[in-house]
C-alpha cells in the first residue's frame, strides 16, 4: 500500500474522531489525563499503518507520516477558534 493510500485511510477513519468537538473535550482536566491514553492509541495506529516496530519512537513517525498528534491537534484547533473570535468570524447564536 502506498503512503498516500494510508494517509487517506487515516484521514477517513481516524481523523474525524480526533477532531469532533476536540476543543471542548480535549481541553478539560479529565481529557488531559485520558489524553495520554488517546495518544497511545494514536501511536499504535500510526505504527500499524506504517508497519513499524512497536518499540520505535513515535515522534519521527508522526513527522514522516504527517498527522498531528492529539495534543498538537487540540492546540491547532484552539488557535483557529481564537483567531476566528478575534477577527469576528464566529456566528452569533
Amino acid at each position: 500500500m502506498s503512503i498516500g493510500t494510508l494517509k487517506t485511510i487515516h484521514n477517513t477513519l481516524v481523523f474525524p474522531h480526533m477532531t469532533y468537538y476536540n476543543i471542548l473535550w480535549a481541553s478539560t482536566y479529565e481529557a488531559k489525563v485520558k489524553g495520554t491514553c488517546i495518544y497511545k492509541i494514536q501511536e499504535k495506529i500510526i505504527r500499524i499503518m506504517i508497519f513499524s516496530n512497536y518499540r520505535k519512537e513515535s515522534r519521527p513517525l508522526f513527522l514522516s507520516f504527517g498527522p498531528l498528534n492529539i495534543h498538537e491537534l487540540n492546540f491547532y484547533l484552539i488557535a483557529i477558534f481564537v483567531r476566528s473570535y478575534l477577527h469576528g468570524n464566529l456566528s452569533s447564536v
